[in-house]
This record gives C-alpha cells, structure tokens and sequence, in this order.
C-alpha cells in the first residue's frame, strides 16, 4: 500500500504544505461570504481575487501569499 512517506519519496511532494496551499488559494478563489452555501458550478461563482480558470497567474498569486513558503 502506498503511505504519505512513499508518496513523498517518489513524487517529492510536501503533502501537509500543499493541502495548506491549496486550501489557502481556494479561500481566495471562493471567499466564504461570496459562496456560501451554495451549490454553484465554479465555473457558475463570481470571479473572486483570481478567477477559476486563470491558474497560471492564480500560481503566481499563490506564491505572495504571506505566511506560505513559495516552493512550489
């Protein structure tokens, strides 16, 4: 069976830091008072601080955010 430490190993991926950094871009993509509660496509959401389609420049977003290491 694969574990987090093997998958680390193969894919040099920092799973806890990039759970961090995903979750922390989503919150800027889908601030709560803008989606909450619903049940919207998000494609279907407002456009936010970075829109959902514009990953590359949503990466270079990502990068600046404070707090978060900029590895990736």
């Amino acid at each position: 069976t694969a574990d987090a430490g093997g998958l680390y190993r193969r894919c040099r991926v920092d799973l806890p830091r990039a759970v961090l950094r995903k979750m922390a871009l989503n919150k800027l993509k889908y601030p709560a008072s803008k989606v909450h509660g619903s049940a919207k496509k998000y494609t279907e959401q407002p456009v936010c601080a970075i829109g959902p389609s514009d990953n590359h420049h949503s990466l270079t977003t990502f990068a600046r955010l404070p707090g978060l290491p900029s590895k990736y």
